[in-house]
């Protein structure tokens, strides 16, 4: 894919999860797996935490959901191919880092019930 392609994808691609992100906010609409299981979620609570973020509540954000602070390292990831400090063992990390985070939020949250 040319570097131009690229960018207009990664523009594309950005602005979908935001723009759904945001829809979901605004329709107030529940998360689906909440609705089929009756469990949350990794991503439950985000779009208010995304909320949270742009009024500058941290300490809310946080408790919607703490993920939203992993955003801006998943954005990098996204957007430098994984690569973003050209030091191969940092990216590898940063890539494995990721998930780990995620799963240990996800077991944190069942098992606790947040």
């Amino acid at each position: 894919m040319k570097k131009a392609q690229k960018v207009i994808f990664r523009l594309a691609v950005t602005a979908a999860v935001a723009l759904a992100a945001f829809g979901v906010y605004a329709l107030q609409l529940r998360c689906p797996i909440r609705s089929l299981f009756g469990i949350p979620c990794p991503a439950c609570g985000i779009s208010h935490a995304a909320v949270a973020v742009l009024h500058l509540e941290v300490i809310a954000a946080w408790r919607y959901n703490p993920l939203i602070f992993l955003l801006p390292i998943a954005l990098l990831l996204f957007w430098t191919d994984g690569k973003p400090t050209h030091r191969p063992k940092i990216d590898r990390a940063l890539l494995y880092l990721m998930p780990a985070a995620v799963a240990v939020w996800y077991a944190v949250r069942l098992l606790c019930g947040i």
